[in-house]
């Protein structure tokens, strides 16, 4: 499953107009309803066509780059000697007008991690969320961090210690001062973190059986709910209070 895993970055023409394109700043894109406002942007995209640059990127993973102001952020790993006692996570920036990587922040990873996970996607699946402030990024076990746009690590919070052959996969998602996790792997939990201090807001047990990302919903009365799916079910809840 390794040719799966992203090791290159290559933006096209139509993908990013640089200066006009609108911001992706999470997964699925803004409010994650992957719709995007750009117009006449071409459906065909090859090695050869319509090729802004390529980006050969320190190691490999599988979450979607997201694009704030300038800047792509995204997440890899690396295992230097092929083990997993050197399992490296990293957060990337490059400059979204020529690919130039601008810096990359190791991250602290948590010991034992799985030595296999299911469909091969990898040890950096999860999306990073931005909030054009900072970058907020889940790393299974080895918890939540938010990092400043330099790339410096604000800080980092647990969500639990458990593993899945599936792997963890669910990206971040913010609303207003909270950081939104699906933990259901490590600690069957939905946990909210306050994004300028990691301080865990609340928690909702009983996630279990759910590798998806949440989203937030208006409702026709003007509210907002965040939706979850777990085995069997779909759940929604007030995303101030995780009622």
């Amino acid at each position: 499953m390794k040719s799966l895993l992203l090791r290159t970055l290559a933006v096209y023409t139509g993908l990013v107009s640089l200066a006009a394109a609108a911001d992706w700043p999470q997964f699925r894109g803004p409010g994650g309803l992957a719709t995007s406002a750009d117009k006449d942007v071409p459906v065909t995209w090859s090695s050869s066509q319509g090729l802004l640059w390529k980006t050969e990127l320190p190691g490999a993973g599988t979450s979607s780059p997201i694009l704030v102001g300038s800047r792509i952020f995204l997440t890899a790993y690396t295992k230097s000697s092929g083990m997993l006692e050197d399992l490296q996570r990293l957060v990337v920036c490059l400059n979204r007008t020529d690919g130039k990587i601008l810096w990359q922040t190791k991250m602290p990873t948590k010991q034992p991690e799985q030595d296999k996970i299911r469909e091969g996607h990898g040890y950096a699946s999860a999306t990073p969320v931005s909030d054009e402030k900072s970058v907020y990024v889940f790393f299974g076990k080895s918890g939540v961090f938010a990092l400043d746009l330099a790339g410096k690590i604000l800080w980092q919070a647990d969500v639990g210690e458990g593993l899945s052959g599936w792997g963890s996969a669910a990206s971040p998602i913010l609303h207003g001062n909270l950081v939104i996790v699906n933990a259901g792997v490590e600690s069957e939990s939905l946990v909210a973190f306050n994004k300028a201090t990691g301080k865990e807001v609340w928690r909702v047990r009983g996630i279990k059986e759910s590798w998806n990302t949440p989203i937030l919903v208006k409702t026709p009365e003007g509210g907002t709910e965040l939706v979850v799916a777990i085995m069997g079910k779909v759940l929604g809840f007030d995303p101030d209070k995780g009622t």
